[in-house]
């Protein structure tokens, strides 16, 4: 297992009192990404969560480093829309990115803090997507701020590999359980 039963308790103790916050549709977004940072290394057995600058997580077998990002699906009806964190260092046009990892996780979170999903990408990839989204950014001369990724760009692309999870067949279906 990825991981320990003292980090296992926290993700169980963060989804608990995650849960309790976002209840009576409270907007609450403070554990979203520890909590999926866990949960992946906990879905992935060969990962270990090893936070460090640059990455969240080690896999034991291949000794790749890997960047999570998380999402849950009751932050938006408009999931797909919606935007990472950026996966590079860069936070504007003019600084130098560093992507120290190799591989980029996607998670969606379902409701209750539970993985529904997991994509996958190589971080060439991911600085592919980035570097052009940064190019258009820097060349409309308007504010230097760079975005994340929308998640269509992550999830739609046909190099990243889809992890489905627990009763869902897909972010589809995941929003279709979650807005009926």
């Amino acid at each position: 297992m990825g991981l320990d039963n003292d980090h296992e308790d926290l993700l169980n103790k963060l989804q608990e009192i995650a849960k309790r916050k976002t209840a009576n549709n409270r907007y609450f977004t403070e554990f979203t990404g520890l909590i999926g940072e866990l949960a992946v290394c906990k879905h992935f057995p060969c990962y270990t969560w090893e936070p460090d600058q640059g990455y969240d997580a080690k896999d034991k077998q291949s000794g790749k480093k890997i960047q999570i990002k998380t999402r849950r699906l009751q932050t938006s009806k408009n999931l797909k829309g919606g935007r990472l964190g950026r996966f590079g260092s860069a936070r504007t046009t003019d600084e130098k990115d560093c992507y120290d990892f190799e591989l980029g996780n996607l998670v969606v979170l379902d409701y209750n803090f539970n993985i529904a999903e997991i994509w996958t990408l190589d971080m060439e990839e991911i600085k592919c997507l980035e570097g052009r989204a940064k190019e258009r950014k820097k060349n409309s001369g308007k504010d230097q701020k760079l975005s994340g990724l929308n998640l269509s760009t992550f999830i739609n692309n046909k190099k990243a590999n889809q992890h489905i999870h627990g009763n869902y067949p897909s972010a589809r279906e995941s929003l279709m359980r979650t807005y009926p």
